[in-house]
């Protein structure tokens, strides 16, 4: 992070790296307060960091379906051809349906394709490769 062209990343970055020096010298307690304070610090800013990455991955998503209005219901095919994920809780008797999951082969599609740009944004972001079909590796 210390690296980054953002100065605002930047500079989180070098915070954190200053704060891991300093929790080497610091009782567990102490260690423990200057980490919430940290983090206090640091969630403003990273909450308005994901939120402008998740405007500029809707909109490369909807660039993208501008110039191919199929893209969505193509996509849906193709994950119907991938073997499906077995969900453990599933078939527990209990009727909790969690309504932020997309319930139609078109809106779980976009999830994927937004999932995907997303995991790829940060291996990018974080020099590391986005391997097929699995999460970014060292």
């Amino acid at each position: 992070m210390k690296k980054s062209k953002r100065a605002d990343v930047a500079r989180i970055g070098n915070e954190a790296e200053a704060l891991l020096g300093r929790l080497q010298r610091l009782t567990i307690a102490s260690a423990l307060l200057e980490l919430v304070r940290f983090i206090g610090s640091v969630q403003g800013p990273l909450s308005t960091l994901r939120t402008e990455s998740d405007e500029r991955i809707r909109r490369h998503i909807n660039f993208r379906l501008n110039h191919d209005r199929g893209l969505p219901t193509d996509f849906a095919r193709f994950l119907d051809t991938l073997a499906p994920e077995e969900d453990p809780e599933e078939g527990d008797g209990e009727d909790d349906e969690d309504l932020s999951t997309p319930q139609t082969p078109v809106a779980k599609a976009l999830a994927a394709l937004t999932s995907n740009i997303r995991s790829q944004a940060v291996a990018a972001a974080s020099g590391r490769t986005a391997p097929r079909g699995g999460r970014p590796t060292a």
